[in-house]
């Protein structure tokens, strides 16, 4: 029964290897073509030599180009190096993140995945100007999902352990970077969702951000630790970004806090889809005698104890969009 199975396997995939290549039988359909239209041309540049004097005639051949061809037996010659090696590099099997300057992220999911990458997902930064950045590829882990007071519920959800990019980014030009700068967790939060994942790393991208200090979303079993909200690693918690640049731990009214710098990064988590179902937390604070200053996309989050919370201490990201990520078959 087993060899039976085995060979409609191989029955099948033969039928969709002989599919595959019927499409790209195109070849000589292109060649036919565009020798016809070489004909043509040339017809055309005889008739246009004919009507022209000598000057418009050596004008018309300087600015005239060769017409396209293409040999009959299908070889080719020449291959893009770049465009190969992107070809193989981002074909290989692997779910891959890419993350886009203009705040578009698409999930890019392979028909079959590689041996080895089942439980990998890569991502993949393009700038400004086009080029091309592999960030990483990281090791997904998955786990029960967990409702408020950390309840197991019946469906699974996604990790990644974001200590894996505790080296974070860097180009060879040192234009493009990332990393956290810090990691300051006591239960070992260090767990996001893929989604979440892809939308900060954009937001740190967008300003080249290597000075954050990440205080942790959710726990290995997408526990929340300190704060019911931090279930399922769609919630998590940064330091305020701090002049010194280092990822040190900055309250709302050192002097040292960046405010400026502060208001662009949380710009930055909005063009990369965070804030966008619900505000961020942070509080009221005086700023340059301004009393009740709130950051951009945040909400005024402080509760007396007991059960009270505060948020002068870190900013508490969440709202993220998932609608906002596209999944591409590939």
């Amino acid at each position: 029964m087993g060899k039976i199975n085995e060979l409609e396997e191989k029955s099948e995939l033969w039928e969709k290897t002989k599919e595959k290549a019927t499409k790209m039988l195109w070849w000589d359909d292109v060649v036919e073509g565009l020798a016809k239209q070489s004909q043509e041309t040339e017809q055309s540049d005889t008739e246009t030599e004919k009507d022209k004097t000598e000057d418009s005639s050596k004008q018309q051949t300087e600015t005239s180009s060769t017409p396209a061809t293409l040999s009959q037996n299908g070889k080719v010659w020449f291959m893009h190096p770049v465009a190969l090696m992107n070809y193989f590099k981002f074909k290989a099997g692997i779910v891959t993140y890419h993350i886009y300057q203009d705040g578009k992220i698409e999930k890019h999911i392979p028909e079959k995945i590689s041996p080895g990458f089942e439980r990998k997902y890569q991502y993949v930064y393009h700038d400004k100007n086009k080029k091309i950045h592999e960030l990483g590829i990281f090791t997904v882990y998955v786990t029960k999902a967990m409702s408020r007071g950390n309840i197991p519920q019946a469906h699974n959800v996604e990790l990644i352990n974001v200590k894996e990019f505790e080296k974070g980014y860097i180009s060879s030009d040192g234009s493009v970077k990332a990393k956290f700068a810090t990691f300051n967790s006591d239960h070992d939060r260090w767990y996001i969702n893929p989604n979440c994942f892809a939308g900060l790393l954009g937001a740190m991208l967008e300003l080249n951000v290597d000075y954050l200090g990440f205080n942790g979303f959710s726990t290995y079993d997408a526990k929340s630790v300190e704060s019911q909200s931090h279930i399922n690693r769609v919630a998590g918690d940064l330091r305020y970004i701090s002049e010194k640049r280092n990822g040190e731990l900055t309250w709302l009214f050192y002097s040292t806090f960046d405010f400026d710098e502060q208001e662009k990064f949380n710009t930055a988590l909005y063009k990369f889809g965070w804030a966008r179902t619900s505000l961020m937390y942070s509080e009221y604070f005086t700023y340059k005698k301004q009393s009740n200053t709130l950051l951009k996309y945040i909400k005024h989050m402080k509760k007396d104890p007991p059960n009270g919370y505060r948020h002068h201490h870190h900013l508490h990201i969440c709202g993220f969009d998932f609608n906002l990520i596209k999944n591409v078959q590939d």
